[in-house]
């Protein structure tokens, strides 16, 4: 098995990175119990993702998973155009084992002083199974048509288009996973379209919290003046089930507790007339220290 020798923020081994369309909406439940399709639409777009039976929609903890994946084939991608080696075919499968995907989310520095049992194992198949069984359905990439045509072009497909784990005499050897072809599409372009995020974003255990800290990557990125948006449209693009009322006393007791930071954005409440906002701007953030680190990566049992 091969091995590399980098440097990287703590604490994860691969800079956490997403993709921007990914972003803008929420695509993933921020609850851990929804069964109910996850829909956006908008004049020209539409945003479905319909569960699997029996497994519920995947959640934004589960998208952790893809966001592995996608650091992934991103250090993939890089590493052949340092070389100057072709990436515009780039396969979408990832190749990784349980600790690997827990050093990169922190998970293993808890409690439990390192130790990963059985339970973590069965969390991280289910994630994989409803990101392999949910159907998502979207016109987002379409490309642009003019007013008189009413030609429509929607893409369908699984997060994960096939999954496989293998055991060997009771251990565990490893996972394979083939991401959408609609993910890899931004990871193989000249510029991928794709966002590195705050290494601390693991430790986000709230999901509204997770939706506005993407949501505020995304939108106010680096801004000077970061970047305003409705409240009330901040809440359709959660696709929260709660009313907007829970949301936004959700928020505001977020906020109140952060002291009106999510990670390195400072969100503050602007009233606009009868109705509120939220305003995202981005404050000076470095991880604490690089440290080098080893990955190893290679097809599932290889050794």
């Amino acid at each position: 098995m091969s091995q590399l020798s980098f440097f990287v923020p703590a604490p994860s081994d691969i800079r956490a990175k997403q993709v921007r369309d990914l972003m803008s909406r929420s695509w993933f439940s921020l609850s851990k119990n929804r069964t109910t399709m996850i829909e956006h639409r908008t004049e020209d777009a539409f945003i479905r993702v319909r569960p699997a039976a029996g497994l519920g929609v995947p959640t934004i903890w589960d998208q952790d998973v893809l966001l592995f994946g996608i650091a992934k084939k991103m250090q993939e991608r890089n590493q052949l155009a340092k070389a100057g080696e072709a990436f515009n075919e780039l396969d979408g499968w990832v190749y990784f084992r349980g600790p690997d995907f827990w050093d990169f989310t922190g998970r293993r520095n808890t409690a439990r002083k390192n130790a990963v049992g059985g339970r973590e194992y069965d969390l991280l198949r289910d994630s994989l199974r409803r990101l392999a069984g949910a159907m998502v359905e979207t016109s987002i990439r379409a490309p642009e048509q003019p007013k008189r045509r009413r030609t429509e072009e929607d893409e369908y497909f699984h997060w994960v288009e096939r999954g496989k784990a293998r055991w060997e005499d009771g251990q565990h050897l490893g996972y394979q996973m083939k991401l959408a072809d609609w993910i890899m599409q931004p990871i193989r372009q000249n510029r991928p379209d794709v966002l590195s995020l705050n290494p601390a974003y693991f430790k986000l255990t709230k999901g509204i919290e997770r939706w506005l800290y993407l949501y505020a990557r995304r939108a106010a990125g680096m801004q000077e003046h970061g970047w305003a948006e409705d409240a009330k449209l901040i809440y359709a693009k959660s696709a929260i089930e709660a009313p907007f009322r829970s949301f936004w006393h959700r928020t505001l007791r977020l906020l109140e507790a952060n002291g009106s930071k999510i990670l390195e954005y400072d969100v503050t409440v602007e009233q606009r007339g009868r109705t509120k906002a939220l305003r995202f701007t981005r404050s000076p953030y470095m991880p604490k220290e690089l440290h080098p680190v080893t990955i190893e990566h290679g097809p599932v049992g290889a050794s």
